[in-house]
């Protein structure tokens, strides 16, 4: 609904001055005519520059004197007129006090998404999340930026000012919003808009979601480990993302990593950018999480004209990379790389291209392809930047098995970006349940709330996210920490009965506290009128409802590791 608004609003954004061209020449043409037939054979009236000043006076509300019968057309044009003046009058207002009406529509503006920042970046995620039907409030430091008018005729309302200071926050409706979404640029900034937000965030209702982005991924990765660790406000949650990491995933959905029928998958990586550098450990990570008792190591070979530093600086960060593949460098340029290089450690699966100039990137993918020759290789190549030349591409005539990569319009995608760490653990939490109540016997005819996530109401979603935003502080009340997932081999932590039954009765206080805070009251269970016979102390909770909560911590680690993240004991420093 909101994303059809949008398009309307868009529409007459471009359409309402010849619109309204086209109705002053159809109520100046009815008005002539009428008035030429009303004083037909009066020399006097019916003289074409009296017809026409009294036809110009219809927009003044001044309808003239005529004998009856009235003509039609007088008669329409004697509405029309008026009615054109006070369009065109507050149309032309609303131009010029743009800024006043805007700041009157934010003020009662609510369950929005706030994005910071209209670059290149912020301009293609808020298209998308207007097309995705969101209602979308864009912060921009620079009120010349060209894309401060093209997501106003969007549909977006834009606050102009920087959007690291509270008050322009306050006036974006942050308090109100449902989202932040820091794409302001370096990472110091984001940071800032994040704080920020997290002051601003309301103690009432659905909690305010921040994401930050931050172009270093393994930063990303730290960031994120200590904001799952707690300590953030009440009722607010902030997660970090990187676009570049997320890519790395959805090229790898495209182009998954497979063993072939009596051989590892082969991949070759040229360019070691941050997308070629994710995709090496996101293809491992994979490769690991689904071989099973598959003994053979994936086999990648990378190629760089730095490629020896790059990868032992990899190899540093991710020890694990080099228990699970085997990675020939090849040490090379660009400008005449082939096919023969890529292929020297035998046929690949696919072959990706991940260089930072676009123009070069697409020559190395050309030749590749043509040294590949039918190979039913794909050959992917990110041309982020370049629309017209992954438009050539796209034609029906193009070469084939070679596939353009947009790493901007695959992540900065609603469903994506939105779909941060919180909402991974609040999905797996929710999966987790469903499974052990059909264990138990249970259905969605006697337990309502064993649906899909897409079919769950959203007061249960938001009750599955507090869950995941609270893992920190019940882990930090026995000791522990969460570290990013460093040995995918390693075994994770139990807890002993004594932590376990201390983490069970702090899981049902924040359930509790939860509820109460949307509005949901003691009585029988009735999702839709928000009644639950559970909110009571744990003392007075039957042990087969403690049971629930004791399984929701047992599932912790296995939560955390499906989001690269593991629970370590001791303090974090």
């Amino acid at each position: 609904m909101h994303g059809a608004r949008g398009r309307l609003a868009s529409a007459w954004l471009l359409a309402r001055w010849p619109l309204l061209g086209a109705l002053v020449v159809t109520a100046f043409l009815l008005g002539f005519i009428g008035f030429s037939l009303a004083f037909a054979g009066q020399a006097a009236q019916s003289g074409p520059t009296s017809v026409v000043y009294l036809s110009l006076q219809l927009f003044l509300l001044q309808s003239g004197s005529v004998p009856e019968p009235v003509p039609w057309q007088l008669d329409v044009a004697r509405f029309l007129a008026p009615a054109t003046t006070g369009t065109a009058i507050v149309v032309a207002l609303a131009g010029v006090f743009r800024e006043e009406l805007a700041e009157v529509r934010l003020r009662f503006r609510k369950r929005h998404v706030v994005v910071c920042g209209l670059g290149d970046r912020g301009t293609r995620l808020v298209r998308s999340l207007l097309d995705a039907g969101y209602r979308v409030v864009a912060v921009e430091l620079d009120p010349a930026s060209p894309a401060v008018h093209e997501v106003r005729r969007r549909g977006a309302l834009v606050v102009v000012g920087d959007a690291r200071a509270g008050d322009v926050l306050r006036r974006a409706g942050v308090p109100h919003a449902d989202y932040v979404i820091a794409l302001a640029g370096a990472d110091d900034t984001n940071a800032a808009v994040a704080i920020r937000a997290g002051e601003l965030a309301s103690g009432q209702g659905p909690a305010l979601t921040c994401l930050a982005h931050v172009r270093d991924p393994e930063l990303c990765v730290l960031l994120r480990a200590e904001e799952l660790a707690g300590g953030h406000p009440a009722n607010y949650r902030l997660d970090f993302f990187n676009i570049y990491e997320q890519g790395a995933r959805a090229l790898l959905s495209d182009h998954p990593v497979v063993p072939a029928t009596s051989s590892a998958p082969h991949l070759a990586v040229i360019g070691l950018n941050q997308l070629g550098q994710a995709l090496v450990v996101e293809a491992a990570r994979q490769w690991r999480a689904g071989r099973g008792a598959e003994p053979r190591r994936l086999r990648l070979t990378v190629l760089d004209p730095d490629v020896d530093r790059l990868v032992e600086q990899l190899e540093g960060h991710y020890p694990q990379l080099a228990r699970v593949a085997d990675v020939e460098r090849v040490k090379t340029g660009f400008a005449r790389l082939d096919g023969s290089a890529v292929t020297r450690g035998g046929p690949c699966a696919a072959v990706h291209v991940c260089i930072d100039d676009d123009s070069a990137a697409l020559g190395v993918a050309l030749r590749i392809r043509q040294c590949l020759g039918d190979s039913s290789t794909p050959v992917t190549v990110d041309l982020s930047t370049s629309a017209g030349l992954a438009g050539l591409l796209r034609r029906p005539n193009a070469s084939g098995g070679l596939h353009p990569f947009d790493l901007f319009e695959r992540t900065l995608r609603p469903e994506l970006l939105l779909g941060g760490t919180y909402e991974v653990l609040a999905r797996a939490i929710h999966a987790e349940y469903v499974e052990e109540q059909g264990r138990q016997g249970a259905t969605a005819g006697t337990n309502p709330s064993l649906v899909s996530w897409g079919q769950l109401p959203g007061s249960l979603k938001e009750s599955n996210r507090d869950q995941g935003a609270h893992i920190g502080a019940k882990l930090a009340a026995i000791g522990c920490g969460v570290a990013p997932l460093g040995d995918w081999d390693a075994d994770p932590v139990t807890f002993t009965d004594v932590e376990l039954e201390r983490l069970a009765e702090m899981e049902h206080e924040r359930w509790e506290a939860q509820r109460r805070r949307d509005g949901w009251t003691l009585g029988p269970k009735d999702i839709d009128a928000r009644l639950s016979p559970f909110l009571v102390p744990w003392v007075r909770l039957d042990d087969d409802i403690k049971e629930l909560d004791r399984q929701a911590v047992r599932n912790i680690p296995g939560l955390l590791a499906r989001a690269g993240y593991q629970v370590v004991r001791g303090p974090m420093t």
